[in-house]
């Protein structure tokens, strides 16, 4: 199971990439899951009904494709592996400044302004305060998209996510995202950036089980909760 993931984090890797380039405004991620399927599609045929048993070794790698790309732009958390024992060590508190300097990634919806909202895949955020002193994981983002390398909507600015930590639930993991896994923490809260407060589940990605559990520390602290970590 755990190569299954692996291979759906690599492919998720290549197909945020793909996503952002079109051709004939189809974006490319689409034109290669719809080429994979035609092109497995006619060569199973072809095995099957007229006598071509090599045409199976064009449909195999195909068929692989297809399921991993479309596996991959639908269920989003798939390469998200849920640690199997509880985060039950006691774990001390982060202070602000501490906090605000780990390194991350952000694996979720950021958002550039009230209408443009995107998901994103394990990009480097920051963990910040805005001016009215709002918690905030911030990055600046060029995600405009591309016709044969040309600008067809300029989206590039700082992104947002403003975390209400009220009724925050998290969970220890492992993100399988590219060809290196990295200790993650899956975080569930109220988004406050959007016209309406919704409930969004995000991963946060680290170098190490340290810098997590440190973060994991400073986000349990602001919701204000004293109850014990869970990965419940």
């Amino acid at each position: 199971m755990k190569f299954i993931h692996s291979l759906l984090g690599m492919t998720a890797q290549t197909n945020a990439q793909w996503s952002r380039e079109s051709v004939n405004f189809v974006p490319f991620n689409i034109a290669m899951i719809l080429i994979c399927f035609i092109v497995g599609a006619c060569s199973a045929g072809m095995a099957l009904w007229e006598n071509q048993p090599l045409a199976i070794l064009v449909a195999i790698p195909c068929a692989l494709g297809f399921g991993l790309l479309v596996t991959s732009t639908i269920k989003r958390d798939t390469f998200f592996l849920r640690d199997k024992t509880p985060a039950s060590t006691p774990i001390g508190s982060t202070s602000e400044e501490v906090a605000f300097g780990i390194p991350l990634a952000f694996t979720g919806k950021l958002r550039l302004d009230e209408k443009t909202e995107r998901r994103f895949l394990n990009v480097p955020v920051a963990t910040t305060r805005l001016g009215d002193g709002e918690l905030a994981f911030a990055s600046r983002i060029d995600a405009s998209t591309r016709m044969y390398s040309i600008v067809t909507k300029s989206r590039v600015g700082v992104w947002l996510s403003l975390p209400a930590l009220q009724n925050v639930s998290m969970e220890n993991g492992t993100l399988l995202h590219g060809k290196t896994p990295a200790p993650a923490l899956r975080v569930q809260y109220e988004e406050k950036s959007g016209a309406k407060p919704k409930r969004v589940t995000t991963i946060l990605s680290f170098g190490s089980t340290e810098t997590r559990d440190a973060m994991r520390a400073f986000l349990q602290a602001q919701s204000g909760s004293n109850s014990p970590f869970s990965n419940a």
